[in-house]
């Protein structure tokens, strides 16, 4: 059943894992699916459905600089109803290895 009250989701870290998984059940709702990424390219490569189930790339990477500035532009330039925040960055090897 599709939801006929649609919603503007913002995913962070929709081009895998669970973002990739929301995005596609939000996308199958009805829904209208911003999707946030480290690198648009890739995601576009590994999750090419996205677009063409109507989602839309956004680069953001949450570790940089001007992270939050580019929150703030795109919260003001779409409106948003449900945030998922679920970026994320994997470091992993043993705890004597890393520094």
């Amino acid at each position: 059943m599709v939801n006929t009250h649609k919603q503007t989701w913002l995913i962070t870290g929709a081009s895998s894992g669970l973002g990739k998984s929301l995005a596609i059940e939000a996308l199958k709702q009805g829904h209208a699916v911003l999707g946030t990424t480290r690198e648009i390219q890739n995601a576009q490569r590994t999750f090419p459905e996205f677009e063409k189930d109507g989602g839309t790339w956004i680069a953001l990477d949450p570790g940089s600089a001007d992270a939050y500035d580019r929150a703030v532009k795109i919260s003001q330039e779409h409106d948003i109803d449900v945030v998922v925040n679920n970026a994320g960055y994997a470091f992993i090897g043993g705890v004597e290895d890393t520094r």
